[in-house]
C-alpha cells in the first residue's frame, strides 16, 4: 500500500479504535476538554477546508501533530490573520505539504479537530505563546493520538515520503505484483540497513515532550507506518528488521529496539488516572517500589534520564532550553511534590547539582547563557549534552540554605527563568583549575601540585589540550564545594582498605567581591578520591556561599 492510501489509513483507524475500546492502560474512549484553539476540518465528503476554531471550554476529540518546522512558515497564525483564519478559513491551497497531509490523516481517522502549534498559537503574541506553552502538557496528554512526522526535516516535505523525495539511490524498489485476490500491489526491494540513525524529528528539542506525553503515537517513518500506545505496537504480527523493513516472526524486543534506534525514548508519561495523577506505568514505577520507599530514587533516576536524552537534541532558540521541557516537568510534579528550580527539583537539589557536560563526537561546544538559566542549572550549558555521571553518590555533604529563581513569566512556572540565586553551606576548598578540551582535567593546589585522583569536567568545552597549571591564562583560581561522597573499599595486595572516599564537588569562581559576601558562579564539576582521612577537600572547613 502506498503512503497515505485509504487502505493504509483505514488500518490505522482500526488500531486506534481497538486501543480506545480495549486498552484500559491507555485511557478509554471519550471526549475531553478541547484546547483553547484548534483547527476545525471539513467533514468527509465535502471539498477540503479548514478554519481556526475556539471551543471556549467545550469537550470533544482531537489529534495533534508533532513535526519539524525546519524553516519559518509563511501562513502561520499571526494576530493580523486571526480573525480572517477564524471566519473565512485557512488558505488551504497555499499551506505547506506537512500541514495538509496532517489534515488528511486526521479526517481519515475520524477527527474533526487537530491541534498544530503554528496554527493554534498566535506566533507574534507573547502572552498567547506563554499561556499555550504553560498548557502544553494537557494539550498532548488529552489528544486522542499524535501524528509523528518522523522522517521529514522540514514543514514543506510532507508526511508521506517517496523514494524519489528521500533520494535513496540503492533502493527501495517497488516491483508490481499481483496478489491472490487479483489486486495489484508492490513488492519492496531494499538493502537492509544495519546502522540505524535517529529520524529527523528526534533530533529536535520541542518534539521530545510531545512524544512522551501523548497516550498514542501514529508514526510515519521513511517507508512504514506504525502505531505506538502504552500496550505496545502495531502491526502486531510483524516486527522491524533493520530500519524500515518488517518480518513475519517478530523477535522479542524488536519493536522496542526499533523505536529506540529511531531516536524515541521508552519513557511513558502520556497516561493519567481519573484524579489526574500519572499512572505507575507513566513513570516506570511499581506499587512495590512505592511501598518499599524506593519511588523517590526511581523518579529522580527517570528525570536524569530525561535530561540526558533531551540535552542531546537541538533547539533553534537557546532561551527555549527550559520551556521545551516544561510540560514534562509539569507532568512529573505530582511525583516529586516539591518546588522546581530552573530544571532542578528542590527535594533532591544537592544531587541535582552533580550534572556535567559531555563532549559529543561532533565537537559542538557548550556555552553559558544567562537567558537559559543560572550557572548551577544544566539549562545554562546551552547547546551542550549533559549527564548525571556522579549522582550515584548518595551521601549528601552540602546543605541548601535557600534557592530562588525569577521567572520570565508567572504564567509559566516550569518555563524560562531570568535569574536564580542558590545559597549553600558546605566544605569549601580553594583550588586551581586548568581549562581544556580533554576531559577530565585535573585540580591543583596553591603550590602547583596536582590533587591525586582528581578529575575536572568543564561546563564550557574548549578544543585546545589541557596544559599544566603554570600555563598562565588557562589556569584560574577557583573553589570546590563538596556536594556528595561515598565510602568504598579498596583492595591492595590482598588487603582491604575500607575508608576510600570518593566525592563530587561543584567547581566555582568568584564573580563579585564588592559586596558584603562574595558571589560565585559554577564553571564545572569535579570528582576526587582518597584512601584515608583527613581528606584534602575538607581542609578549609565549611562556609556559606551564594551561587548565581
Amino acid at each position: 500500500m502506498s503512503p497515505g492510501s485509504p487502505e493504509l489509513l483505514n488500518k490505522a483507524r482500526e488500531w486506534m479504535n481497538d486501543c480506545l475500546t480495549s486498552h484500559t492502560g491507555c485511557g478509554q474512549d471519550g471526549s475531553t476538554r478541547l484546547p483553547a484553539r484548534v483547527v476545525l476540518l471539513s467533514p468527509p465528503g465535502e471539498p477540503p477546508w479548514a478554519k481556526i476554531w475556539e471551543p471556549d471550554g467545550k469537550d470533544g476529540q482531537y489529534c495533534a501533530l508533532s513535526y519539524c518546522w525546519g524553516r519559518d512558515q509563511e501562513h502561520k497564525l499571526l494576530a493580523s490573520r486571526h480573525e480572517r483564519y477564524r471566519t473565512e478559513g485557512l488558505p488551504y491551497a497555499q499551506l505547506p505539504q506537512m500541514i495538509t497531509d496532517a489534515f488528511h490523516i486526521a479526517r481519515s481517522m475520524g477527527m474533526r479537530y487537530i491541534w498544530i502549534d503554528s496554527l493554534c498559537i498566535v506566533q507574534d503574541d507573547r502572552l498567547d505563546k506563554e499561556r499555550e506553552m504553560a498548557n502544553m502538557m494537557n494539550i498532548y496528554r488529552n489528544a486522542t493520538f499524535t501524528i509523528s512526522a518522523a522522517s521529514a526535516s522540514d514543514v514543506t516535505e510532507g508526511i508521506f515520503r517517496t523514494p524519489h523525495e528521500l533520494r535513496i539511490e540503492r533502493g527501495p524498489y517497488y516491483h508490481p505484483i499481483r496478489t491472490g485476490d487479483g489486486q495489484i500491489g508492490s513488492l519492496i526491494l531494499a538493502r537492509i540497513v544495519r546502522y540505524v540513525a535517529a529520524e529527523p524529528i528526534n533530533n529536535r528539542g520541542w518534539t521530545f515532550q510531545e512524544s512522551l506525553l501523548t497516550p498514542r503515537l501514529l508514526i510515519f517513518t521513511e517507508l512504514m507506518m506504525a502505531w505506538k500506545c502504552h500496550v505496545g505496537f502495531q502491526p502486531n504480527n510483524l516486527a522491524p528488521n533493520g530500519r524500515n523493513m518488517l518480518e513475519r516472526r517478530p523477535s522479542a524486543g524488536a519493536w522496542g529496539n526499533w523505536f529506540k534506534h529511531l531516536g524515541y525514548t521508552s519513557v511513558q508519561l502520556g497516561v493519567a488516572n481519573a484524579d489526574g495523577q500519572p499512572s505507575p506505568a507513566a513513570t516506570n514505577a511499581t506499587d512495590t517500589e512505592e511501598e518499599n520507599g524506593q519511588d523517590s530514587r526511581q523518579v529522580l533516576k527517570l528525570w536524569h534520564t530525561i535530561v540526558e536524552v533531551y540535552t542531546r537534541r537541538s533547539l533553534s532558540e537557546h532561551r527555549d532550553r527550559l520551556p521545551a521541557l516544561s510540560a514534562i516537568a509539569q507532568a512529573l510534579m505530582p511525583r516529586f511534590q516539591c518546588r522546581y528550580h530552573a530544571g532542578l527539583w528542590d527535594r533532591f537539589l544537592v544531587l541535582e547539582l552533580t550534572w556535567n557536560v559531555v563532549q559529543e563526537p561532533s565537537g559542538r561546544p557548550g556555552f553559558k547563557s544567562a537567558a537559559a538559566g543560572p550557572s548551577w542549572s544544566w539549562a545554562s550549558a546551552v547547546g551542550a549534552c549533559c549527564e548525571y555521571r556522579h549522582s550515584w553518590m548518595h551521601n549528601l555533604r552540602a546543605e541548601v540554605v535557600s534557592c530562588q529563581t525569577t521567572l520570565v513569566s508567572e504564567d509559566s512556572p516550569y518555563g524560562e527563568v531570568a535569574a536564580g540565586e542558590l545559597v549553600l553551606r558546605g566544605y569549601l576548598q580553594p583550588v586551581r583549575i586548568v581549562r581544556g578540551g580533554a576531559s577530565p582535567g585535573c585540580l591543583f593546589d596553591e603550590d602547583g601540585q596536582v590533587y591525586e585522583a582528581s578529575e575536572f569536567y568543564d561546563d564550557e568545552v574548549h578544543m585546545h589540550p589541557v596544559g599544566s597549571w603554570m600555563d598562565g591564562d588557562s589556569n584560574r583560581e577557583a573553589w570546590c564545594l563538596l556536594l556528595t561522597d561515598s565510602l568504598g573499599r579498596l583492595w591492595r595486595n590482598g588487603r582491604m582498605f575500607p575508608h576510600r572516599n570518593t566525592c563530587a564537588m561543584m567547581v566555582l569562581v568568584k564573580v563579585d567581591d564588592d559586596g558584603k559576601e562574595p558571589l560565585y558562579r559554577r564553571v564545572g564539576i569535579a570528582k576526587a578520591s582518597a584512601e584515608q582521612p583527613p581528606f584534602w577537600w575538607e581542609a578549609s572547613g565549611k562556609a556559606e556561599i551564594t551561587v548565581m
